[in-house]
């Protein structure tokens, strides 16, 4: 997923905007996946598995997990709990398209879009009864201070 993520939001970019085609980025993730399917039959993937240290493994899958939680809370393609500024590369946001300026960034009334509040509610709806760390990531947020 993490493959896909990159190439359908950085290397191609939303409806087609960035300087690859859709069609030459599949092409790459073909050919990508005949190359695994041969280090597997060679026994070369296994190996190079074992090469790379388990500190650079893990931050490899912390890392694809930031992308994936980025693209998923941001404006674009997301719930749009957070947004970029020319000043700020992460900030709260949460408003509705009346209350952002040119560049995207709320300037007021923070989490209060229904889409954020919506999924806010499905989160804490959808977390185990032994976990509850959906809710408390929710009321925390809500409690912010609104400008």
């Amino acid at each position: 997923m993490g493959l896909n993520a990159y190439f359908a939001y950085q290397v191609v970019g939303i409806n087609g905007s960035g300087s690859v085609s859709y069609q030459l980025a599949l092409t790459a993730v073909f050919v990508e996946g005949l190359i695994f399917i041969v280090l597997s039959i060679l026994g070369l993937r296994q190996w190079l598995a074992q090469v790379i240290p388990s500190s650079i493994k893990i931050a490899c899958g912390a890392g694809i997990g930031m992308f994936l939680t980025l693209v998923g809370l941001g404006y674009q393609s997301g719930i749009g709990l957070i947004t970029g500024s020319p000043t700020i590369p992460l900030t709260l946001a949460g408003c509705k398209d009346e209350y952002k300026d040119e560049f995207g960034v709320c300037r007021s009334h923070e989490m209060q879009n229904p889409t954020v509040c919506i999924s806010c509610f499905s989160q804490v709806s959808l977390t185990d009864g032994e976990r509850r760390h959906g809710w408390a990531s929710c009321v925390a947020s809500s409690s912010l201070p609104s400008s």
